[in-house]
């Protein structure tokens, strides 16, 4: 059952008899799914979220993080930028242009909070762009956490500052210089 959530799902009985039985979600099937509909905004993002999640998922891996911090990090890389409510705002996040960069961040992580499960994640979100040598900002957050944020949003830098036909290789100074 998905996070506890108590729900039925009715099925054809016999004899005029109703049959009803919980249904069994996985959580990484529906936050993946929805992760994909939030790239169907514009052909520029296709895959966006699930290249962050992946990518952030091998990092927090290589630095060892438990099996719970594994999932809310690949939790929060693929639903990173479920605060942006615009495809201009898409656009302007994925070209470093926009002004107020937490703004996505801070709705997001706001948005997740209302699910237990995501409590979590919806930190990761809230501090994915928080620079880290933003001292002031970091202020009372777990150095845990506070690196799985930056691993999140190093995975987000790194896909928008590929080019998808190049190879990866030839793309190194450029992308160290964006980044």
């Amino acid at each position: 059952m998905l996070a506890g959530a108590k729900s039925a799902a009715k099925l054809g009985g016999q004899k005029g008899k109703r049959m009803f039985r919980d249904p069994t979600v996985m959580l990484h099937n529906v936050v993946l799914s929805l992760s994909d509909s939030f790239d169907l905004v514009h052909p520029v993002v296709a895959d966006h979220q699930q290249r962050v999640a992946y990518t952030a998922l091998r990092m927090a891996q290589t630095f060892g993080f438990d099996l719970d911090l594994q999932a809310d990090v690949m939790y929060a890389a693929a639903l990173h930028d479920i605060g942006i409510l615009s495809v201009a705002d898409k656009m302007c996040v994925l070209e470093f242009d926009v002004s107020d960069i937490g703004r996505h961040a801070e709705i997001g992580s706001t948005f997740l909070q209302g699910f237990p499960v995501f409590a979590r994640a919806a930190e990761l979100v809230q501090h994915h762009h928080r620079r880290w040598d933003d001292e002031p900002g970091w202020e009372g957050v777990d150095p845990r956490t506070r690196l799985a944020a930056n691993i999140i949003c190093l995975a987000d830098r790194l896909d928008v500052s590929t080019d998808k036909d190049a190879g990866i290789l030839s793309q190194v100074t450029s992308v160290k210089k964006k980044l």
